[in-house]
């Protein structure tokens, strides 16, 4: 990346984020990402979908939440404009079904985001239709959307159902090799054990 950015190879640095950055945030480098992304120009940023998403992850996981619901913004401003284009003649995505993807991603972001924000009803409604959505293999997105979900039931007080949105993320997150997004998760099900009196699970899952 440094040798892209000092040779002026912005096409390189842009796909060099774009494939990378799921692997940066499984191992916690939501900062290195950032200043990855703050060394791109603005207009490359807001011109390239699939550079939108690790922009808008690495904002959302950094507690920028206003940046990233304009990230997001951008992102759906991007799906909305190439739906009228001819795969052919788009920059990227270049097919319906990445175009498909990135919309997929856009809400799960969103879902977040509403939820980091203490919102309830829509974070529930925004996750539950991103996990319909998503492929079935798609582990480290199902994972991250799932522990969305299981924070909202855990907000509305439902704790069986949080209980079972985060085995769900746990297993995904696993299968994903996602180290961050384990530790999450098992934060998140060492509190629901704390909150359902489970105090020795607890201490496991906290050690």
């Amino acid at each position: 990346m440094d040798h892209a950015l000092a040779a002026a190879d912005l096409e390189n640095a842009a796909r060099l984020v774009e494939e990378n950055f799921r692997d940066m945030l499984a191992y916690g480098e939501a900062t290195l990402l950032l200043n990855w992304i703050a060394a791109l120009p603005e207009e490359l940023l807001r011109s390239r979908p699939r550079l939108c998403i690790p922009c808008a992850w690495a904002r959302v996981l950094t507690g920028q939440l206003e940046a990233a619901e304009l990230c997001v913004q951008d992102l759906e401003r991007m799906i909305d404009a190439n739906v009228s284009v001819p795969p052919h003649e788009r920059e990227a995505p270049t097919s319906n079904e990445e175009l498909a993807a990135v919309s997929d991603e856009a809400a799960a972001i969103q879902a977040f985001i509403v939820r980091t924000r203490g919102d309830v009803s829509r974070p529930l409604e925004l996750s539950r239709r991103a996990l319909g959505l998503l492929l079935e293999d798609n582990f480290t997105l199902r994972g991250i959307v799932a522990l969305n979900l299981g924070g909202a039931y855990l907000m509305s007080g439902d704790l069986a159902a949080a209980d079972a949105a985060i085995t769900e993320a746990i297993t995904a997150s696993r299968r994903a090799s996602n180290a961050f997004g384990v530790l999450l998760v098992m934060r998140e099900l060492a509190g629901l054990q704390v909150m359902g009196g489970r105090l020795h699970r607890a201490a496991v899952l906290y050690r």
